[in-house]
């Protein structure tokens, strides 16, 4: 029987993207995916399979992030005023 995951799953996702964030894809190195999420490698590499399992779930999460804050944007003014609110978030 596999034993009940003791960490939050959106947590690490998230602790994860900001670590490909801030290092890109490539120099991020699974001891700094450890370090970033506080889990060990044997634990990375079995929720997620590997670091590109985890960037995957990391860009979802990044796209889902987007997408809501677009939305919420967009849902809480007028059209124009959202677009223009959301043009001007966008450049800054």
């Amino acid at each position: 029987m596999a034993r009940r995951r003791e960490f939050d799953e959106a947590e690490v996702v998230e602790k994860a993207m900001h670590a490909f964030w801030s290092h890109g894809y490539r120099s991020t190195t699974p001891q700094m995916l450890v370090d970033a999420t506080g889990l060990s490698k044997s634990s990375l590499y079995a929720t997620f399979d590997n670091k590109k399992g985890l960037f995957l779930k990391s860009l979802d999460r990044y796209s889902a992030d987007q997408a809501a804050f677009m939305a919420s944007m967009l849902d809480s003014m007028p059209l124009r005023q959202g677009l223009e609110a959301l043009y001007t978030e966008l450049i800054a």
